[in-house]
């Protein structure tokens, strides 16, 4: 099979010297044009959505030397559209906008459309009220593929707060345009998040799906899993049983580690929430995966545990929390840990005596009386002030009558 020689070229910059380019001057020799290093930084971010780590680690640096590269090449390499395309494919992605200053002073010479350049710089400064109105105005799928659902992403993350509705739009719209990839990876991701908050079941249930299906092995899957974990809490699935299990069957055909970190995720959640039958049966789960590491084992149980506290006997709990060891636990499971050592020590603690008290005074029909007189009253008339004397005078004849 013939490999198209702009991959080739793409994925020979990648391994040479990712140590990416191998220096300036070698870049330079070679004459690389800076849409074929543009085609290095897609290969980079499909890397990352295929899980593997080094590509993480690559990234930052790879970007950096992407601008090194944009600020040494000729001016007369920017008035083709393809380079100028890739500029603002960098900044987009997340770089510097230093490249784009450069090809604004360039004016005509750059073959770059002023009206993008405008919206790309007032995104990298923070000007989002500007930037959402000029892309509001504009057709995205006009524009080249990668540049159109870049902006898609960068306008549904700046009207997320204001405008969920537009915002959901916008991250369809960058899910179309952008295909398959680090873009799509991203918009589920953060999407799902959005509508959670409308409790919408079957558009969460629909982001979950598609994640599971082709995006379970990211290097971003972990925050994934937590948006998975939150959405499910947050639609309080507790109250909607039946749903649950085409959910789980979404999420069991992930890839393996996918699956326990949601199901972790899931549990940690729903014990936060009070949620019991839902961190249960994600704990059950989780422990049914094969593969668990010895901290991913001890917090399974952790979360069994705290699942069980409303039901179970707390002496026997009490002795499956001392059989976990906090070495064996991170971050906020070593919190709930001490939680639920505090909470199930008050379970069984035995109430204590109540403090000897001094014997009650004695009731004396005339003390109610006396606290009446005490007591702040407002100015009486003579009528009533005469009524309530002879009121006092019939209550104590009938006492003594008593």
């Amino acid at each position: 099979m013939k490999i198209p020689m702009g991959h080739a070229l793409g994925r020979l910059l990648l391994i040479s010297g990712v140590v990416l380019l191998p220096s300036l001057a070698m870049a330079e020799q070679q004459k690389i044009q800076p849409y074929e290093v543009i085609r290095s930084l897609m290969l980079l971010q499909d890397d990352l959505v295929a899980g593997k780590s080094r590509a993480m680690s690559l990234h930052a640096s790879f970007m950096q030397k992407i601008l090194n590269h944009f600020e040494s090449t000729d001016d007369a390499a920017w008035a083709d559209p393809r380079n100028a395309q890739a500029a603002l494919i960098y900044v987009l992605s997340g770089g510097d906008a230093a490249i784009l200053v450069k090809l604004q002073k360039l004016g005509e010479a750059a073959a770059l459309d002023q009206h993008v350049l405008k919206i790309a710089l007032s995104i990298s400064s923070g000007k989002h009220e500007e930037a959402r109105g000029e892309i509001a105005k504009m057709e995205l799928l006009s524009l080249p593929r990668q540049i159109g659902a870049l902006l898609a992403l960068a306008a549904a993350q700046m009207w997320q707060k204001d405008n969920t509705d537009r915002a959901i739009a916008y991250y369809d719209q960058a899910r179309l345009i952008g295909g398959s990839g680090l873009i799509e990876e991203a918009a589920l991701r953060r999407q799902l998040f959005v509508v959670a908050k409308l409790r919408d079941f079957e558009k969460v249930e629909s982001l979950i799906r598609q994640y599971c299906a082709r995006m379970g092995r990211s290097v971003f899957s972990k925050n994934m899993a937590q948006q998975v974990g939150a959405a499910i809490v947050e639609l309080n699935y507790e109250t909607s049983p039946d749903r649950l299990p085409r959910l789980f069957a979404f999420v069991d055909a992930a890839p393996l580690g996918f699956r326990r970190k949601v199901y972790l995720e899931l549990a940690r959640h729903a014990v936060v929430l009070g949620q019991s039958k839902v961190g249960t049966l994600a704990a059950k789960k989780a422990s049914s995966l094969p593969d668990l590491s010895v901290s991913e084992a001890s917090a399974i149980k952790l979360l069994e545990i705290a699942s069980s506290l409303a039901t179970a006997d707390p002496q026997q709990l009490m002795g499956e929390l001392q059989s976990l060891s906090e070495k064996q636990l991170k971050g906020t499971d070593k919190q709930l840990l001490f939680a639920l050592h505090r909470i199930i020590e008050k379970v069984t603690e035995l109430p204590k005596a109540p403090p000897k008290s001094k014997r009650p005074t004695r009731y004396r029909p005339t003390n109610r009386l006396k606290l009446r007189d005490e007591m702040t009253r407002p100015k009486l008339d003579s009528v009533s002030a005469r009524a309530l004397k002879e009121l006092d005078l019939a209550t104590r004849a009938i006492r003594q009558v008593q």
